[in-house]
This record gives structure tokens, sequence and C-alpha cells, in this order.
């Protein structure tokens, strides 16, 4: 699965500036992610739920009771309760989360698998450039993979009833505003997760247990103080909902954060993160002899 072509084109690169360079880097990048069996778990997490859905609704026509309209749609507002419960604790806290730590913990480490890192290390460009172009590209694949993968999860979810009334609320404006909401909030979350397993996948050798840490963290964040439930994505994530979705009897409900500080938190956070990434990828010595 490493590539077998120099995926650095010098000449391309030295002749031009430093945002030339990293739009070049990360053209290149996202052409080595696009490719090959690296970019079948992401596809498949991503589209994932829709296909479920599909799967769903197929056997409700062809085996289900034929139950009236209102007994198979049920309230609008209940159906789209239950859409909201579905996407944050499938699409979000599942398919973004390992979709993210599938792209980006192997940002660095496929190329040190697949011994080419040397080709951008011995390249007379700075590193923070490498870094840049690695978090651009996956943030490019995993953003656009799983916004289309919640926009046809929104789709999908409207099939199941009579068609005469789901679509025109489907191509509604609200319902526009919602489905679009929700690919917004799943592109966020490829910004904050691709910038949390970037750094782990550059500064722990093995990033199992500190990526098992997280995954237990952000799980149970429900049940956490409401004070260091604000001390995860998730959090700011399901704040960002247009509707909220119903806790646990037994979970610490904590007050949700507003639209404006909840974005601004996630992007402070990434470019903390990124600039933590920059200065440990200055730092790595390469070793390919340990990773044979």
């Amino acid at each position: 699965m490493s590539a077998s072509v120099n995926p650095i084109d010098r000449p391309a690169i030295l002749s031009r500036g430093r945002w030339a360079q990293l739009r070049v880097l990360t053209r290149q990048e996202l052409r080595l992610r696009a490719t090959g069996l690296w970019s079948l778990p992401p596809l498949l997490l991503a589209f994932g739920p829709t296909f479920l859905l599909l799967f769903i609704v197929v056997v409700k026509h062809l085996f289900g009771p034929g139950d009236s309209a209102q007994e198979i749609v049920g309230g609008l507002a209940d159906w789209r309760q239950a859409f909201a419960e579905v996407f944050h604790s499938l699409m979000l806290r599942v398919c973004v989360f390992f979709g993210c730590a599938a792209v980006f913990l192997n940002s660095f480490r496929s190329a040190v698998a697949g011994r080419y890192l040397h080709y951008s290390y011995l390249s007379p460009l700075r590193r923070e450039l490498v870094v840049a172009a690695k978090y651009l590209s996956g943030l490019i694949f995993t953003g656009i993979a799983f916004m289309l993968g919640s926009l046809t999860m929104w789709t999908a979810a409207h099939l199941d009833g009579p068609l005469g009334e789901t679509l025109p609320a489907l191509f509604s404006a609200q319902g526009l505003r919602l489905g679009l909401t929700y690919a917004g909030i799943s592109f966020l979350g490829c910004v904050g997760y691709g910038a949390v397993f970037l750094a782990l996948g550059l500064r722990f050798k093995n990033p199992i247990f500190p990526t098992l840490f997280l995954m237990v963290w952000e799980s149970i964040n429900l049940f956490l103080p409401a004070g260091l439930q604000k001390l995860s994505i998730i959090h700011y994530l399901q704040s960002l909902g247009p509707i909220p979705a119903k806790t646990q009897l037994i979970s610490v409900v904590a007050a949700p954060t507003s639209a404006p500080v909840s974005i601004i938190g996630l992007l402070l956070v990434t470019m903390g993160l990124l600039w933590l990434s920059m200065r440990w990828a200055r730092g790595m010595e390469l070793d390919y002899g340990s990773d044979a």
C-alpha cells in the first residue's frame, strides 16, 4: 500500500514560493490518500450509515405490516429527533472518530513504513510545510467524504415513509438547512479529530493506547461532570447540533456551548495541536530499520 513512485516532484516544488510549495505538497499527498487500499476504511465509515438506513427502509417496505402514513412517519419533530440521536451516536462518535483515526494516524507512519518520507525531509523544504500538507490533504479527503456521507444519510432517512410527504420536507428551506448543518458538523469533527490524531501519530511510535484512551474519554463524556465534559471534542460538536440529542437518565446534562464559542474553541484547539505537531516534526529522526 506504499507509494510506488517518488511522491515529491522536486523541480515543481523547489522553484516555487512557500504557499505554492504547500499547494503542490497538498495535491500530491491528496493523490496518495485517494488511491490504494488506504482510502477504503474511511469511505466505508462515511457512507456506511447511509447504506444501513437504506437497508432498513427496504426491509420495512418489503416486510413491514403496511402501516398508515402517520404510523410510519410519525410526527416530523419526533422523527427528526430520532435522526439527531442516530447522527450524534453513530456518525460522530463512531464513523467520524475512527475515519479520522484511519487517515491521520497514518499520515507519517505510512510514509515511514513505505520508506519515502525522506524524499520530503531531504528536500530543502520546511518540515512545517510537510505537516501542513499532510493535515490539509487528510482534511480535504475526510471532510468531503463525511460531508457527503452526512448529506446522503439525511437524504436516505427521508425515504422512510410516503415520498409525497417526506421529499417536500427534505427539499424545504428548513430541511436543506438542517442537512447542511449536519454536514458542517461532520466537517468540524474532521477538523478537530484530524488534528488530534495527526499529533498522536507524530508523538507516539505506537499510538494504539492513546487512541483507546481518547475513545473511552469521548465515549463516557455524557457521564462526566459538566466541567470535564467541555474537555472533549464531542461536547462542542453536539452543542452545534440543530436538534439537541436526548441524554440518558443517569448522564450529567451540561449546558450546551454556544455555536460561536464551539467553533472558535475547536479552531483554537486545532491550531494548538498543529503547532505541537510541527514542533515534533522538526525534531523527528527517521529510522526505517526499527519499522522494517
